[in-house]
């Protein structure tokens, strides 16, 4: 049997597999969507849409609830489920990064939301 790094720092070698067989389908799943060309763009093309909101609305100084939520799943889209920086983010909707990691907290909590991300995916 083969050990998978020093079980004295890491774990058992069953846990060791187990995180790195859940990085591995991670790194994938990101690596599906980006091959499918999604950049921030489309993802604010998509999510602008979805929630039948102007994309140039979406990254004004506007604070209706729309369109805050309408970032907030942007948000957690591009950052949580593709792996963008909130830093790219943040740029792309002409926020500041601490205005994104608001949004995100605000946003993991929020049961709408979760039902907007899951709906916004599934149209990727």
């Amino acid at each position: 049997m083969r050990v998978m790094g020093d079980e004295r720092i890491l774990g058992s070698s069953d846990f060791v597999e187990t995180v790195l067989k859940n990085a591995n389908e991670e790194y994938e799943r990101r690596s599906r969507f980006r091959a499918r060309g999604l950049s921030l763009e489309k993802i604010i093309d998509i999510v602008s849409g979805y929630f039948e909101i102007e994309k140039d609305e979406m990254k004004s100084q506007s604070r209706r609830r729309v369109v805050a939520r309408s970032r907030a799943v942007i948000s957690i889209v591009a950052i949580d489920q593709l792996g963008f920086s909130g830093a790219d983010v943040a740029r792309a909707l002409n926020l500041t990064p601490s205005a994104i990691s608001k949004l995100i907290l605000r946003a993991r909590n929020d049961p709408v939301l979760k039902d907007g991300v899951n709906d916004v995916l599934n149209l990727f």
